[in-house]
Order: structure tokens, then sequence, then C-alpha cells
């Protein structure tokens, strides 16, 4: 089972956009792109609401839904897969292409985009060209994600709405680290693609490393040069993490994923976390909305014993 769920991950359209992660640094640092290494545009100046909007990140997606404009969404990625109402809209692309024409064809007021992996600059570029008011904001710390929340807010005029939001995460972040306060902290691995144990990790700069601290863990990958590094399964031997954490695309994974998981990683059973079975499968942490629920999933995973307080 967990040979077929690796044969399926080859063709995995995450490790692609980790990977175009890499290019897109480099295509950024190139002085005629309009967004400049560290600095995003500016908020669009709209005369009034947008009432219909294409995003282009399912982050994006679940933010104009948490800020309840999810009746002003009228297109999405492939991948916004959440609230389930959001399945249902017509799709204008995915993490890597955008559909230029479809997008104009829906007549939106206003596009959301989200920096990262894929033609990102490229659709802006074009969006700009016919004066479509876009947005671009980035989700790749928690910073990141707390300016995101704020600029959707402040551009869809619902500023209220916004700062409730991240008053909310805020406080459900906090309420992790004091029930974590104190107590022993694992190495953690957080391993997003595994092919033929060459595996994608979670390295520095990252919400997710950041989550890994806030849950009261160290990332074993925190000093690594890049925030996706590539690491062999002799780097993980030496690093010896104590906590496994493979994340899942629930359209690829088995019905028990950490099975799957735990079979796959079964043939090294020097490495700690395999001795102690503490191998675990977990949905891909979403930075947005729900990043309060993920934070607390990974925090019981790495300090079982107050599992139940995380509820």
């Amino acid at each position: 089972m967990g040979e077929r769920w690796l044969a399926r991950s080859r063709s995995s359209r995450v490790l692609l956009a980790l990977s175009a992660c890499l290019l897109l640094a480099v295509v950024s640092c190139q002085e005629s792109d309009p967004i400049a290494p560290g600095v995003l545009p500016p908020i669009p100046p709209l005369s009034a609401a947008p009432q219909r909007i294409v995003s282009l990140a399912p982050s994006v997606t679940e933010t104009l839904f948490a800020l309840g404009l999810g009746d002003r969404v009228v297109g999405v990625t492939s991948y916004c897969d959440h609230p389930p109402e959001a399945k249902a809209l017509p799709q204008v692309g995915d993490f890597v292409q955008h559909d230029i024409e479809r997008i104009l064809a829906l007549k939106p007021d206003l596009v959301i985009l989200g920096m990262g992996p894929g033609d990102v600059l490229e659709t802006y570029r074009r969006l700009q060209d016919v004066s479509l008011a876009s947005l671009v904001v980035r989700f790749d710390s928690l910073r990141d994600v707390f300016e995101a929340i704020d600029r959707i807010g402040r551009v869809t005029q619902r500023e209220s709405e916004a700062n409730a939001l991240a008053e909310s995460l805020n406080r459900q972040i906090a309420r992790v680290e004091s029930l974590v306060a104190g107590r022993p902290r694992p190495r953690v691995l957080y391993v997003y693609e595994n092919i033929d144990f060459s595996l994608v990790v979670a390295g520095p700069d990252h919400y997710t490393s950041e989550l890994i601290e806030r849950a009261g863990g160290d990332n074993v990958a925190a000093d690594a040069a890049v925030r996706y590094p590539r690491q062999s399964i002799e780097w993980v031997l030496d690093r010896d993490p104590e906590v496994i954490i493979s994340t899942t695309l629930h359209q690829d994974a088995p019905r028990d994923p950490t099975a799957a998981t735990r079979e796959l990683w079964g043939t090294w059973s020097g490495l700690t976390a395999v001795r102690t079975g503490r191998v675990h499968a977990q949905e891909l942490v979403r930075p947005g909305p729900r990043l309060g629920e993920g934070l607390r999933a990974m925090a019981a995973l790495l300090h079982p014993e107050i599992a139940e307080s995380l509820r």
C-alpha cells in the first residue's frame, strides 16, 4: 500500500509547486518585475467594494469565505477545495498555470493572486495590461498570513471582519503556546514529498517551520539554506528526528494515510521516530483561516499527553 501511494506521489502537483518556488525566487529578482523582492504591489484603489472576485490561491479563497465574501467569489483554482462551496465554482487554473481568457470571461472587478509558484508574476503583468484590478498577497510566514488577511480585508472593505479573524487566530496560537510551554521539545521532520526517500522537507523561514516551533517542537531542517530543501535518507538518519510528520493530499492519500506512512518508513527501524511509533500523516496545514486548527493538530502530535486539552 505504501509503495502504491509513493508511486502516485510522483505525479503530485505539490512537488511541482514547491520546485517552482525556487524558480520564482530567481525570476522575482529581475529589476523589470512589477514585484520586487520583499515588496508587494500596492493595494489597488477601488471606488467601491468588489462584487465579482477571482481567487488564484486556496488560502485566498478560504480567507474570502471567512470574511463573508463567498457569494462574491466567481472563480477559483482547481486546488480551492475548502469550504465545500468553493469546489462548485468555475476553475481558472491551478498552482502553476492560470487561464487569462477564462478569468476575463468571468468579468471580475478584482483578482487576488497568491505569491508563490507558477506564473503568478506573468498573470499579474497580463492583468495589469488590461487594467484589471489585482491584489497580490503571500503566505510564506505567519507574519505574511496576517498581512494577507489585512490586505484582503482592506481591498474588499471588510476591515472589521479581517481584524476579528486575525484576533481569533492570535488567540488560538497563544493558547497552544501556553499549553506546550515548558514541555520537552521533540525534534521534528516535516515531509512534503517522499520519492524513493529523496525528501522535500520543511526548511527555515516558512510558516510550517514556525508552526513546529509554536507547537512545541524543533524543526530538524531549520538550518537548511532554502525553505524547501531536498534531503536524503542519510541526512534523516544523521538528524534522527523524534517525530516524523508527512503531509497528505486527500485526492492521492490511501484510506489510512498514517498506516501507509508508517509502513513506508518501517524500513528505517533505527530512526527514533520509527522505533517509538511517532510517524504520522497530516493533511497539509494551509496558511489562512484554518491555521489555528492545523496548529492544534500538530501540537497534539508533538505532545499527545495534552491532546484532549488542545481540542
